[in-house]
């Protein structure tokens, strides 16, 4: 009877992985000044993984979202708002807590580039 309640105990142990936690906070040109960009949509992709949704910005240009365990430092974060550019950061440039290989907290700071002011993807932190 011991021996199972002490493996049921070790087994929900490590069932529980801390989780990281991704946030950026978003903004956008608007009459010669950065205004939040709400509405802007965030994805996660790590390599051998299907992409994450992190959800959509808020009001305040805020977006956080949570993820099972630590996030590999080859991941990277990409906003998207329609009409602006994509901006892609990397895990490794953004991580605010490193573990070992990894990352438990990244924080993105993005500033939006009309897609009218150039192509392709703008990478940042």
């Amino acid at each position: 009877m011991r021996f199972a309640a002490v493996t049921s105990l070790l087994l929900c142990a490590c069932g529980h992985e801390r989780a990281s936690l991704v946030s950026a906070h978003v903004t956008r040109p608007e009459s010669g000044t950065q205004i939040a960009a709400e509405g802007a949509k965030g994805t996660l992709t790590c390599p051998n993984t299907m992409q994450q949704d992190l959800g959509t910005a808020a009001d305040d240009g805020r977006m956080n979202a949570q993820h099972i365990g630590a996030v590999p430092l080859e991941c990277t974060v990409t906003v998207a708002l329609t009409g602006y550019q994509p901006f892609t950061a990397r895990i490794v440039d953004v991580c605010k807590e490193l573990v070992p290989r990894a990352c438990s907290n990244a924080e993105v700071a993005a500033t939006l580039v009309a897609a009218s002011q150039g192509s392709g993807s703008k990478a940042g932190k």
